[in-house]
């Protein structure tokens, strides 16, 4: 049974090496063709502590770990549907933050599948892989109007059930709010879809311009209003409908919980 709890969005590796800038666009074309842009950034301490950890691992002989690899970019290809296609990878690295840009192509975006969980650095040697959650998918269709139909089919809302029992609510300790500022702190997702035309109707408020939200989560503004996170990650919605009370207009979430989003755009 799935929870209604932001923190299980989180993969394991997190609290171990730090958290991640993970970005995706969508650019759709009237065909139904498009690219995906994926930019995942970590702080450098993260990746310097992840790199010091794989060495330890069987098979390592003791070198440094390639944590964002063109070889991992081009494996990702084939996890996202049938006709995803590798284009280009470019490694990236700041004052602060390394990581990669890769940009992928497909031809047909029902075919595409594409994960709301961050891209995680290339695994160390002899490590567990943690399981994936169900990817968001799509449908697309013309219709009568000659307007464009996307349909985003999201699992989380879908498969959405209430918790069994409600966790007891106890106050944060200034400890444990310093340490979910320094496990969760800099976590950043963003999943967003670019339409090559004028969107004409959504049943989903995050919208600017020809460009919808699909989800978004900024930690480091949920983590400003730490009551409001710790109610949102213990309530216990009874339905779908008050989960999305409960998430409406919450700091650093941009989610729509309908189990489809649909998009209908014009061609340009």
């Amino acid at each position: 049974m799935r929870r209604f709890a932001l923190l299980g969005l989180l993969p394991a590796f997190l609290v171990i090496a730090g958290c991640l800038k993970d970005t995706r666009l969508i650019k759709l074309n009237a065909d139904g063709s498009g690219t995906i842009t994926m930019t995942s950034l970590m702080k450098t301490a993260s990746v310097e502590k992840m790199r010091e950890m794989a060495k330890a691992f069987p098979g390592a002989d003791g070198k440094s770990a390639d944590l964002f690899s063109e070889d991992q970019a081009k494996s990702g290809a084939a996890k996202m549907g049938e006709g995803v296609e590798f284009v280009s990878f470019e490694k990236l690295k700041t004052a602060d933050d390394e990581g990669m840009k890769v940009v992928y192509s497909f031809k047909d975006i029902s075919k595409l599948k594409v994960s709301n969980e961050p891209e995680t650095p290339q695994a160390m040697p002899g490590a567990a892989q943690q399981p994936k959650k169900e990817p968001i998918t799509f449908k697309f269709a013309k219709q009568a109007s000659g307007n464009l139909l996307l349909t985003i089919v999201s699992p989380d809302a879908k498969d959405f059930k209430a918790n069994e029992k409600a966790e007891k609510d106890e106050a944060d300790s200034d400890a444990q709010q310093g340490m979910k500022k320094e496990l969760l702190g800099g976590f950043k997702i963003s999943v967003q879809l670019e339409v090559s035309g004028k969107i004409v109707k959504t049943n989903t408020p995050h919208v600017n311009g020809s460009t919808v939200t699909i989800v978004e989560m900024d930690f480091d503004k949920m983590l400003e209003n730490p009551d409001k996170l710790k109610k949102m990650t213990r309530s216990n919605p009874k339905s779908l409908d008050e989960a999305k009370v409960l998430m409406k207009d919450f700091p650093g979430v941009k989610v729509c919980m309908e189990p489809e989003v649909t998009v209908e755009f014009t061609a340009n």
